[in-house]
């Protein structure tokens, strides 16, 4: 009997989860049915960077014969001193509100050099914050061209908006861009989501939650919401609890996003998962840094990182029910604490020796990927994902 109920649930779940994600497919799909507009198409023949600019203002860019993937030149970067330098392109008068828009540009590396990941990114400035927003990611070689393509709908007027590519592994890395283009999707009208299908948390009351991960941009949408609270009995904010985000300067805290994601969730009867403390990438380059660009020492490390977990946990004690502590913990090869740290993985000595409070776990797991600890079992080993 209880196999045949626990068969009907999964048959039930398979449904709702080849369903729901028609809902947030649906303008891509539509949109094929349609042309998409081209805003802009920048392919440096002019034998000028066309517009681009270093976001650190210690780039060099110039129109380069080795850069160019079609015609004769291509966007040559350079000079590059930190993770977040690259080039720039200020979009905030060609984006309308409501609207959706395609970004595609063409990346590769310089001859000799060895493959990494480079993103392709937006920074959006409000009247109250700025937000950095890595739209997609690729990884560029030395041995061919790589495209990165990302989606952004319009959701809200901002003050500036400009579109930027970033090397987050290696801040002196030199890379090529060329054919980049911004297209406009034709507009679908309004989204109307299912009300009359039966709701995921309802379905499993009482046995467990059922959770999702969520952007504060889709809090700004009405059918958004409408899925997020009528599916989910658990949030777990997309980036606004991660570093970046929370403290972006050395003892500089903006929970703005974050409250808000927290707030929402309280409004709705909905529990929150913390996401994330301790992780590989946007992570700020003052962590691992002093004034001077310097590497400082374990010691400091550790504590910045004690710091900021004690701060952020105690900020959202009684309102967060479990967090993700280390995400994805890559090998220190991959990440600039590596540097710092040397081959020794610090993530279990972080949690284990650095962390005194009540909720310290008396034990870890070998191997780090996710870990959550339990508000309401402060001495529960935390469980890995």
């Amino acid at each position: 009997m209880r196999k045949m109920i626990f068969l009907k649930a999964l048959k039930f779940v398979l449904m709702i989860t080849l369903l729901v994600p028609l809902y947030w497919a649906a303008p891509s799909v539509h949109a094929a049915e349609g042309e998409n507009t081209l805003i802009l198409s920048h392919d440096f023949e002019d034998g000028t960077v066309q517009s681009w600019s270093g976001r650190g203002e210690v780039e060099t860019l110039h129109a380069s014969a080795v850069a160019a993937r079609t015609g004769d030149y291509g966007l040559e970067v350079s000079g590059r001193a930190m993770t977040w330098h690259g080039p720039a392109l200020d979009v905030t008068k060609l984006l309308e509100v409501g609207q959706t828009y395609v970004f595609t540009g063409w990346v590769k590396l310089p001859a000799g050099a060895s493959s990494t990941n480079l993103n392709m990114s937006l920074q959006r400035t409000l009247p109250d914050t700025t937000h950095y927003e890595n739209l997609t990611f690729g990884t560029a070689s030395a041995g061919g061209w790589t495209k990165l393509t990302a989606q952004f709908k319009m959701l809200e007027p901002a003050n500036q908006l400009s579109i930027y590519f970033e090397v987050p592994d290696r801040a002196t890395a030199s890379f090529y861009v060329d054919d980049f283009r911004l297209e406009r999707l034709p507009d679908l009208g309004p989204i109307v989501i299912e009300e009359d299908i039966p709701s995921l948390q309802d379905a499993f009351a009482g046995k467990f939650r059922i959770g999702t991960a969520f952007t504060n941009n889709e809090l700004l949408t009405e059918p958004d919401k409408q899925l997020l609270t009528k599916h989910f009995d658990s949030l777990t904010p997309g980036n606004v609890l991660k570093w970046d985000s929370t403290e972006p300067q050395e003892g500089m805290y903006n929970f703005s996003g974050s409250d808000a994601a927290v707030a929402f969730a309280a409004a709705n009867g909905q529990e929150i998962r913390g996401h994330t403390l301790v992780w590989h990438t946007q992570t700020p380059d003052w962590v691992f840094h002093d004034a001077n660009g310097n590497l400082v020492s374990k010691t400091v490390l550790y504590e910045r990182m004690q710091q900021h977990i004690e701060t952020v946990m105690e900020r959202y004690q009684g309102q967060i029910y479990a967090w993700d502590v280390v995400n994805f913990l890559m090998p220190p090869s991959r990440m600039a604490c590596g540097a710092v740290c040397g081959t020794r993985l610090p993530g279990k000595n972080i949690l284990r020796k650095h962390l005194n409070s009540p909720m310290q776990p008396t034990r870890m797991p070998s191997c780090l990927l996710m870990t959550t600890i339990p508000m309401s079992r402060p001495k529960a080993r935390p469980s890995t994902i």
